[in-house]
C-alpha cells in the first residue's frame, strides 16, 4: 500500500511539522523523535512509522486559524514549547488529546505574555478545587508550567497563576470541548455550590469524594441535557419521598439554572442530583 505524502508547511522543531493535505485540505501536526531533522518548509513528508500515534488533524477553521497565528507569534521559542507540551501531553493521556490544543494553547500563552509585558496578572481562583477534580490534568500542567518556564527564560517567566487555566486546557483537550464551555461549567458549579451552601448554612468540603461526585454529575447532566439524552431513574419516587428538603433544593437549583443558564433539568437528572446534595449535606457533618 502506497504511503500517504505531506507537504510540509513548517517546520516547529525537530520532533514537529505542521503539514497540508492536498487532497482533503486538512493541516495536520505530526509527532515523533527527530521526524522534523533537515526538513524544510515545501519539501515532502512522507508517513511513516516513526509518526504512529503521534497524528494530530486540525480541522479546515482552525487550520486556518493556527496558521495565522503561527504568524502573528514572534517568540519560536514559545511556539517549540508548546508542541513539546502538546506532544507530552498526548503520550500522558494515551493519544486523547484534541489536536485544537496546539492552537488554544499556544494563543492563550501568547496572549498571558503580553498580559505580564504590561504587569497584567490575572489569577484563576479556584486551583486547589482543580487539583482535587482534575488530579491528572493538575499533575501533568504542573510539570507543563514548569518545562515552560525553564525553556522560556530569560525571555520571559511566566506566572504560577498560569496553572490553573493550563489544567482548564488540558482536561478541555481530553473532554473534546471549548475552554470556554469547561470555564462556564465551572461557573454553574460554583453558582450551585453557593447556593446549597446557603441553604445548608455551612461550607462544604471540597476536598472530598461526594463533593467530586457532586460536581461530575452536573457536568455529566449538562453534558446530557446539551446533547437531549434523557437517564431514567427507578429510584425517582423513593428519593423524593426520603429525601424531601434536598429534592426541594434540587428544583430550586433547576429554576437557577433555567432562569440564568438555559439548563433545565428533567425530574431524572434532579432525582441523581438530589442524592448528591443528601451526601454533601451528612457527609459534611
Amino acid at each position: 500500500m502506497d504511503k500517504k505524502e505531506y507537504e510540509i508547511i513548517n517546520v516547529l522543531n525537530h520532533n514537529t511539522l505542521l503539514c497540508n493535505d492536498n487532497n482533503k485540505k486538512e493541516l495536520y501536526v505530526f509527532f515523533g523523535k527527530g521526524i522534523g531533522f533537515k526538513k524544510k518548509r515545501g519539501d515532502i513528508f512522507v508517513e511513516n512509522n516513526d509518526i504512529e500515534n503521534f497524528l494530530l488533524a486540525l480541522e479546515k477553521d482552525e487550520a486556518i486559524k493556527y496558521k495565522e497565528l503561527l504568524e502573528q507569534v514572534s517568540s519560536n521559542k514559545l511556539i517549540d514549547v508548546v508542541q513539546e507540551i502538546v506532544y507530552k501531553a498526548n503520550e500522558a493521556f494515551n493519544y486523547k488529546i484534541n489536536a485544537k490544543l496546539n492552537l488554544t494553547l499556544l494563543d492563550h500563552l501568547n496572549f498571558a505574555w503580553q498580559r505580564q509585558k504590561n504587569n497584567i496578572i490575572i489569577n484563576y481562583p479556584f486551583l486547589d478545587e482543580l487539583r482535587f477534580i482534575y488530579p491528572k490534568e493538575y499533575d501533568f500542567s504542573k510539570k507543563a508550567l514548569h518545562y515552560l518556564k525553564k525553556k522560556m527564560k530569560p525571555d520571559i517567566c511566566f506566572d504560577e497563576s498560569e496553572l490553573g487555566f493550563l489544567v482548564l486546557h488540558i482536561h478541555a483537550a481530553l473532554k473534546n470541548e471549548k475552554v470556554s464551555n469547561v470555564l462556564l461549567n465551572r461557573e454553574i458549579v460554583y453558582t450551585c455550590i453557593e447556593f446549597i451552601e446557603r441553604k445548608f448554612n455551612e461550607k462544604i468540603d471540597r476536598k472530598t469524594i461526594y463533593y467530586s461526585r457532586f460536581v461530575k454529575h452536573l457536568e455529566y447532566a449538562i453534558h446530557r441535557y446539551k446533547k437531549g439524552i434523557q437517564l431514567q431513574n427507578v429510584l425517582l419516587n423513593s428519593v423524593k419521598d426520603i429525601c424531601k428538603n434536598e429534592y426541594y433544593i434540587s428544583k430550586e437549583l433547576n429554576i437557577i439554572l433555567k432562569t440564568k443558564y438555559h439548563i433545565d433539568l428533567d425530574e431524572n437528572e434532579l432525582g441523581y442530583l438530589t442524592l448528591h446534595i443528601y451526601n454533601l449535606k451528612n457527609r459534611n457533618k
